[in-house]
Order: structure tokens, then sequence, then C-alpha cells
């Protein structure tokens, strides 16, 4: 099936919350998202360290189940400005909350610094937010699927979405998005195309060039 259009977003709906939509579409899981902390930002570059869980006795913050899901990723140049934006945001909220604020360095909090409750979020928000796009009823970690459906459509390696999502094994990323292979092995047919078949200048039945099709030369010993 097609990719959830997660550009079709209006992440200006509600200010508060443009981030962590932005965050999701980066491959980071929701969980992942709501647990990120001030520290982990560095420049560009955003550390996964661990996720915030939720249970019958409260919240918790997990470390990554595997190895590779401990990770760092860069972040778009219009992320860093919203994370920007939202740094001051937030600020506002301490200052307005004074004693009653809870430091936790999360970067994504309620108005007195505590953690998101995910299910607030999805029903007061996130859901409000899919039917102004005019999309279906989403979660949110499916902006996570999209993120990789998008990267992959769009030609980027295996490889580098495995690491952007933090999948235990490369090997796992094209067998669940085997459904974006035809398309890829379309652009590939058509690379191939224009590489060997297009016309070029003194090859005048459409083959190319024997520049092309040389050994790559070997290095001395």
């Amino acid at each position: 099936p097609p990719p959830p259009r997660a550009e079709r977003l209006p992440t200006r709906v509600n200010p508060r919350y443009a981030p962590g939509l932005r965050l999701l579409a980066t491959g980071l899981g929701p969980g992942e998202a709501r647990g990120l902390r001030w520290s982990d930002l560095e420049g560009d570059r955003l550390r996964i360290q661990r996720a915030l869980v939720r249970s019958t006795s409260g919240w918790s913050l997990v470390e990554p189940k595997t190895q590779r899901a401990r990770r760092s990723v860069t972040l778009p140049s219009g992320l860093e400005r919203a994370i920007v934006t939202h740094l001051a945001r937030q600020e506002e909220d301490r200052l307005r909350a004074g004693g009653k604020w809870v430091d936790n360095g999360l970067i994504f909090s309620t108005r007195d610094g505590q953690p998101l409750d995910y299910r607030v979020v999805v029903r007061r928000h996130f859901h409000r937010i899919l039917t102004a796009a005019a999309l279906p009823k989403l979660r949110p970690s499916d902006l996570r699927h999209s993120c990789a459906t998008l990267l992959l459509g769009a030609g980027d390696h295996v490889k580098s979405v495995s690491e952007r999502l933090g999948h235990a094994s490369a090997a796992l990323t094209p067998h669940v998005y085997s459904h974006v292979l035809p398309v890829l092995q379309q652009r590939a047919a058509e690379k191939m195309e224009l590489i060997l078949f297009a016309p070029r200048a003194g090859c005048t039945d459409g083959w190319t060039s024997s520049e092309h099709l040389r050994t790559p030369a070997r290095k001395s010993p």
C-alpha cells in the first residue's frame, strides 16, 4: 500500500506538537521521541538512548532493546529551527509554572514539565491533525514507517534507512518494506536504460560506448 502522506500533515495546526511530528518523520518511534532529553541534542545530531514507556505504576525511561537502536540521527535544518522555537516555548511554560515545574529535562513535556501522555496526545491532537490533512486514522508509529518508505522510494540506501530507524539487522528493512522494492527495481531499470541504451555522441545504435564497458583497472600491489 502507498505510504501515509507525511508531507501533508499540517504541522502548524498546533505548534506545540509540530516538532514531535517532524521527529517521528525522521524515523523515531513515539516512545523514543517522548524519551528525548535536551542533553541528547548536539547541533544537528540527535542521540537516541532511551524510550519513555508507561505502565500501571507510572512512567519510566528504558534502555534501547538492541545496540543498533542506540543510534544518532542527523536532523534536517528545518527541524533544527523548529526545535529552537520549541525550546523558547518550553521556557515560557517553565516560567509560568513556577514552583510547579518538574525538571525532567525532556524535550517534549506538558506545561509543567511532566512527560506527555501518549493517549491524550493522540486523541486530542494527532487525530485532529490527520482529519485536517484529509488523512485516514493512523498511529504515530505509522509515520516511522512512512519515513522508511519515502526514503527508500527516493533511492536512499537500505543500510542508511536501517541505521536511521535503528533496526536490529539491516536484513530486516527490505523484508518489512518489501512493497517498495518493485518501485526501486523500476527506477533501477530506468537508470540502466539511460546508461546503456540512451543515444550518445558517436554511438548511432544507442549502445553505450566502450568507455563505459571497460573493466576497472586493478591496483598495483
